[in-house]
């Protein structure tokens, strides 16, 4: 077989994919991790997840509690924005699915009770990052993750959460 030919059935000649490969460890936004491409295995599934760090039902809650109730509208910008803007650290998907508390619906039960105070949230995050730790501790992704979570628990989320509703106010 001959050199890959990237030219479309137009003629028109596209880029090659280069967005970087996530990382175990990279922290940022969910939304801004996202856009970093995704390593996957032969058979098409993925190598890794972000992990929002609180749960992002937690976040809305969260908000609701401090500044709802919301019309739809506004719930449904908050809800994205606040999903958007929370923090998440990339972790390998097996460990997602398998250690993390408030993966997928298992948050459910926590939402409230962790969107309670500001306490509470720290509280949260301390809980969903020990069981991930300790599930990546003798792994090469350990020292990333920890060093994911300390970066993490400095980010203002009773911040992010107020300008959140402030614009989808607006």
């Amino acid at each position: 077989m001959g050199a890959k030919n990237s030219a479309t059935s137009t003629g028109n000649k596209q880029g090659p994919d280069n967005k970087p490969m996530h990382k175990c460890g990279e922290v940022g936004s969910y939304g801004s991790l996202c856009n970093s491409g995704k390593a996957s295995r032969a058979d098409g599934s993925r190598v890794w997840e972000r992990d929002h760090v609180p749960a992002k039902g937690t976040l809305y809650a969260r908000a609701v509690k401090r500044f709802g109730p919301f019309d739809p509208d506004v719930a449904k910008c908050v809800k994205g924005k606040v999903e958007s803007r929370g923090m998440a650290i990339v972790i390998p998907r097996k460990v997602h699915r398998a250690d993390s508390e408030t993966c997928g619906s298992l948050n459910k039960p926590l939402m409230k009770p962790d969107a309670e105070t500001k306490q509470s949230m720290k509280d949260a995050i301390k809980r969903d990052t020990d069981a991930i730790q300790a599930a990546l501790d003798d792994t090469e992704c350990g020292p990333a993750y920890a060093a994911a979570v300390k970066e993490l628990k400095e980010f203002p989320f009773e911040d992010m959460i107020k300008e959140a509703v402030k614009e989808c106010e607006g």
